[in-house]
């Protein structure tokens, strides 16, 4: 039995209609959107510390809504501590990069790794127990691939 190539023709052209009535109700798929990551470092006065400039960095992503944190450090000048949170729970390190300088002289460079949540008493270079005042403290926060510009306070 053959079918007549008008009527082939017409349910072909009924088979088009109703998958394309079909597809204009489906909801559309969008393409991901793509991530923003967002680097950043600044200093700025502690109240606690005259002279004192903190130093403050994050590496943060979103996918078109709220930031998520990804990594925060910050340099307390008041007390010299820092501060470091990595909230990506994959096995890998935040880095914080920290040069101390007195003057032009470069007195240490050091490294300091947090999986979580960590702080550190700095110190001093000398071992006295307290960075001394006028030290410019320069500091760069890395995780994921991702680094925060240098960015310079003073302790």
């Amino acid at each position: 039995m053959s079918i007549p190539k008008t009527r082939l023709r017409r349910l072909a052209m009924a088979a088009s209609l109703a998958v394309a009535m079909i597809a204009a109700f489906l909801p559309t798929a969008t393409p991901a959107q793509a991530a923003t990551v967002e680097k950043k470092a600044w200093a700025e006065d502690n109240p606690d510390d005259v002279g004192g400039l903190d130093i403050h960095a994050y590496i943060r992503v979103t996918y078109g809504g709220p930031y998520h944190y990804l990594y925060t450090a910050k340099f307390n000048a008041y007390g010299e501590t820092l501060t470091v949170r990595n909230n990506v729970q994959d096995g890998n390190q935040a880095v914080v990069d920290l040069k101390f300088y007195f003057g032009s002289e470069l007195l240490e460079i050091d490294t300091y790794y947090c999986r979580a949540e960590c702080t550190f008493d700095l110190g001093t270079p000398d071992g006295s127990g307290d960075v001394r005042e006028d030290v410019r403290v320069v500091m760069k926060l890395s995780g994921g691939g991702y680094s925060t510009p240098w960015a310079t306070g003073r302790a």
